[in-house]
């Protein structure tokens, strides 16, 4: 992917330089395109069951690991899903503190 495609998916960029995401950050097209896909799962629970649909979501969940490992040439043992860099720096933290 070239610079140009890659900025291509960040529309806020039009216009701009964004330099700060400490907090919150722009997101690409494609993120927001996969989450209203996720939220809509999440809404209308298409699924016959809430088990069927929490499993779905689950399935969908354990798809992200081998990708992001294949991203960054890691193992998928090695890729640890958490919801902020805050809540796995604490895991991080935690399980360092408990090896000692």
């Amino acid at each position: 992917m070239d610079s140009n495609t890659a900025r291509a998916e960040f529309p806020g960029l039009r216009d701009k330089v964004f330099l700060d995401a400490a907090c919150c950050s722009l997101a690409p097209k494609i993120a927001v395109e996969s989450i209203r896909e996720f939220l809509a799962l999440a809404m209308n629970c298409p699924l016959n069951s809430s088990t069927d649909h929490h499993m779905f979501m689950d399935e969908m969940r354990a798809k992200t690991r081998p990708a992001v490992a294949r991203l960054i040439h890691a193992h998928e043992d090695e890729i640890a899903l958490v919801e902020s860099t805050t809540h796995g720096l604490a895991l991080a933290a935690g399980d360092s503190a408990r090896k000692r």
